[in-house]
């Protein structure tokens, strides 16, 4: 998966290129423009996890996609005049989709918060579903490693359960990876 330069790297200075690039966006700047600075990265070439909330100190020092970071920085500092834009722009690619399910208990839940973001939400998911599975257990919820996304209490999880999904099913193993079936079963799309 080709994820932005800047959220890779040790937790402290990922927060500091997040920080650095929500400045100039809330100065003003287009995001797409600033993303268009931004090289973009191949995962497979970067050892380290996926990481969806945290990390803790146990994985802080470490090189990781710290995939939470900067949605977590802009909702803890919400601009809800802009904020339609940011989670439309990220439904556009498997790293912002996957930003998006991170953090299942934090700030990036809110978000989702309106109903009308959930359908184009799980269709983005459902887009980049592959993707997400073939990266295997390279998810983390930041103490430890070695977890498939379905695996993780993420957001995914949140806005399938407010369409109608027994808690249960979220719960359990998801056959064959097959989340298509799941959101067809239940009749979400």
């Amino acid at each position: 998966m080709e994820i932005p330069e800047f959220m890779f790297g040790g937790y402290q200075d990922v927060k500091r290129r997040c920080r650095k690039f929500l400045r100039e966006f809330k100065k003003g700047a287009r995001w797409e423009d600033l993303l268009s600075r931004i090289p973009l990265i191949d995962s497979k070439d970067k050892s380290g996890f996926y990481i969806m909330e945290g990390p803790a100190r146990c994985m802080g020092q470490e090189n990781h996609f710290i995939v939470h970071a900067l949605l977590t920085l802009f909702a803890e500092d919400r601009d809800e005049s802009r904020e339609e834009e940011i989670f439309n722009k990220h439904l556009e690619t498997a790293w912002g989709t996957l930003s998006l399910m991170a953090g299942g208990c934090g700030p990036i839940q809110n978000l989702h918060d309106p109903k009308h973001r959930h359908l184009p939400f799980i269709k983005s998911v459902l887009r980049f579903w592959d993707i997400y599975i073939r990266e295997g257990k390279k998810f983390s919820l930041g103490t430890d490693g070695d977890y498939r996304i379905w695996d993780l209490r993420t957001n995914l999880k949140n806005v399938l359960a407010r369409q109608g999904v027994p808690n249960e099913s979220l719960r359990a193993p998801l056959p064959h990876d097959d989340l298509e079936a799941l959101v067809k079963k239940y009749q979400i799309l």
